[in-house]
């Protein structure tokens, strides 16, 4: 007799893998949600590099919460990583309306820089140190960091609704890059010097 439930395995990959390949089979589908729900949890459909993908998320109000005892263990970040992962979401995240994911697409090395004035010293963007916590957010997936760009990952996706209202009081304190500076006062006022013409010739006067 076949005892394997294949809508427990499928969700113990996504709690492995942070998120797994989207099974197009429908009964598939079915018997997935059907298992995250009996656990107090819903499943997500989101993209990951481009390719859709499903990941846990929890019911509205069966969060674990993080001073009680859950059971439910969670990675601590570092300060480095958090400080980064803010920056991200302050770039990405430009309407606090809207939800945070997918959000834009930024060029890293305005991260980096953003970060870095967050820390103080603009070239601490520039360190290696920073560059570690961008790639460890990546293969967590609360980053997406393809080429020079960055944008959110599939886990913001999976916030619920309290997550993202308490996201969206801080929206106003989240890091976000630098504006560009707009072109010198006194260089918008130099005139544009006018290529030298042949001399006129001066009118005659009347006599």
């Amino acid at each position: 007799m076949n005892t394997s439930r294949p809508g427990r395995l499928a969700l113990a990959r996504m709690r492995a893998l942070g998120a797994a390949p989207r099974d197009p089979d429908a009964l598939a589908l079915s018997t997935v949600s059907g298992s995250a729900h009996l656990a107090g949890r819903t499943v997500v459909d989101a993209t990951h590099e481009g390719h859709p993908v499903q990941l846990l998320s929890w019911w509205e109000g069966h969060e674990p919460s993080l001073e009680n005892s859950s059971g439910v263990t969670h990675r601590s970040a570092t300060p480095i990583e958090l400080a980064v992962f803010a920056t991200c979401l302050g770039c990405c995240w430009n309407d606090p309306l809207d939800d945070p994911w997918p959000g834009v697409s930024i060029e890293r090395q305005k991260v980096l820089a953003a970060v870095g004035a967050v820390r103080g010293d603009p070239e601490l963007g520039l360190k290696s140190r920073y560059l570690s916590a961008l790639d460890r957010l990546a293969q967590s997936l609360w980053i997406e960091s393809s080429g020079p760009l960055v944008q959110l990952g599939p886990r913001v996706k999976a916030w619920g609704q309290n997550q993202t209202d308490i996201m969206r009081t801080v929206f106003d304190q989240l890091p976000r890059p630098a504006p560009e500076d707009p072109p010198g006062r006194d260089e918008a006022l130099i005139p544009e010097e006018s290529p030298p013409g042949k001399p006129t010739a001066p009118e005659e006067q009347p006599q």
